[in-house]
C-alpha cells in the first residue's frame, strides 16, 4: 500500500543520508585531529564550513550524474 508521503520520503532519503554521513565524518575527523580545535579564527572556521559544503555538493553532483 503506497501512501502519499512515500514518494517524498524515497526522494529525500539519499540527501538526508548524505548529510548525516558528512556530519559523522566531520565529527570523527575533528575529534581525531586535535589541531583543528587549536585554531579558532574566523578564516579557519569559514574554510572548514566551505569544505563541508563542497563535500555535500560533490555527493549531490555524484548522485545527480549517476542516475
Amino acid at each position: 500500500v503506497q501512501t502519499c508521503a512515500l514518494p517524498i520520503l524515497m526522494y529525500l532519503t539519499p540527501y538526508v543520508m548524505a548529510l548525516s554521513a558528512a556530519s559523522f565524518i566531520y565529527i570523527a575527523l575533528a575529534d581525531l585531529s586535535p589541531e583543528l580545535h587549536k585554531k579558532t579564527n574566523l578564516d579557519h572556521n569559514l574554510r572548514q564550513i566551505l569544505f563541508i559544503v563542497l563535500g555535500v555538493g560533490v555527493i549531490f553532483l555524484t548522485l545527480k550524474l549517476h542516475h
